[in-house]
């Protein structure tokens, strides 16, 4: 499986003109537009009606601890 990558997500959420990304372990990335939450959708195959693929426990502490240390 594909490791969620926060450069990745934060990317996804300017070309998406968002102002803030939800995450939380379990669920796939959420984005606030125009102050409307949106789910992720799968970029690579192009189905608007697939979402993202969830968070898992371990890459939100990964992600968290990035966040932590400055380190993005």
């Amino acid at each position: 499986a594909k490791r969620v990558q926060l450069d990745d997500l934060l990317d996804r959420v300017v070309r998406l003109r968002g102002s803030d990304l939800h995450l939380t372990a379990g669920t796939p990335p959420v984005v606030r537009v125009q102050g409307e939450l949106r789910r992720m959708l799968k970029e690579d195959r192009g189905d608007e009606a697939a979402s993202a693929a969830p968070v898992t426990p371990d890459a939100l502490a990964a992600l968290i601890g990035i966040v932590e240390r400055g380190t993005y």
